[in-house]
């Protein structure tokens, strides 16, 4: 009877949390603070203090090994729960390198536990770029590193990893007809010539503010509704059109 039991709690999710989330055997622990691991789940606090959950095999305490342990059991290629895939970008937070290099698994765009080899880009909180619009195909492939630190998401092993912003051109979509002369604005010229004559201690960032700084100076402004782009990774389309309020094409800012 007692081994049933053992086994039921282990593959059922019947333990309740303080979340008021359902976990097994192997999910949840006794006493767990901040310092231990983030959002770790607890037993709810009515029935902490049963005897039961220490018989069975619930855990007093999480650790980093019984983490990786519980990361390593998750299905591979196999898109999350909710609740685990909140549960593993928390831990991701804090352990993202021992996760990489132990586990050789990450979360991709499309919520999905993958192998690190299939991934090719890599989303970052400071490198942002709108992705819902991609093909399935592309978050597949795409590391979702919104969670770590900015310093951490340029070092190895994530720094051999593409930016996804970086990797992405949007082509303009163009389909307007019978649009108005566009308008020379004054301030777009003004803001121009001043930024031509800006310096900074690095001589090629200077030269490249210049340079955007020239195109701006020759700017025009053209009205238009329904604007639209298509997301482009080495010349081939990887997403549906996106509207968006403003496009600055050449010397046009429609």
């Amino acid at each position: 009877e007692f081994k049933q039991i053992k086994e039921t709690f282990a593959n059922e999710k019947i333990i309740l949390t303080d979340n008021t989330e359902w976990m097994r055997t192997t999910e949840v622990f006794l006493n767990a603070n901040e310092e231990d691991v983030p959002d770790a789940p607890i037993i709810h606090s009515s029935v902490r203090h049963l005897t039961l959950w220490s018989k069975i095999g619930v855990a007093d305490r999480p650790t980093v090994e019984l983490v990786l342990n519980w990361l390593k059991k998750l299905p591979s290629g196999q898109k999350l729960s909710q609740q685990n895939l909140k549960r593993v970008r928390s831990l991701l937070s804090r352990y993202a390198e021992q996760i990489w290099q132990e586990c050789k698994h990450c979360l991709n765009l499309a919520g999905e536990w993958v192998p690190i080899g299939s991934l090719e880009f890599k989303l970052t909180m400071q490198s942002l770029v709108p992705w819902q619009n991609l093909f399935s195909s592309i978050k597949q492939k795409s590391a979702d590193l919104r969670y770590l630190s900015a310093e951490l998401s340029q070092q190895y092993p994530f720094s051999d990893l593409s930016s996804l912003a970086a990797s992405i051109e949007e082509h303009f979509q163009e389909d307007y007809q019978k649009l108005s002369d566009p308008e020379t604005k004054t301030w777009i010229t003004e803001l121009g010539n001043g930024l031509r004559r800006i310096i900074f201690d690095d001589d090629a960032e200077t030269k490249r503010i210049r340079k955007i700084a020239e195109r701006l100076a020759k700017t025009r402004w053209q009205v238009a509704t329904g604007l639209k782009v298509v997301p482009y990774i080495n010349g081939l389309p990887v997403g549906t059109p996106r509207s968006v309020e403003v496009i600055w094409k050449d010397e046009i800012l429609y």
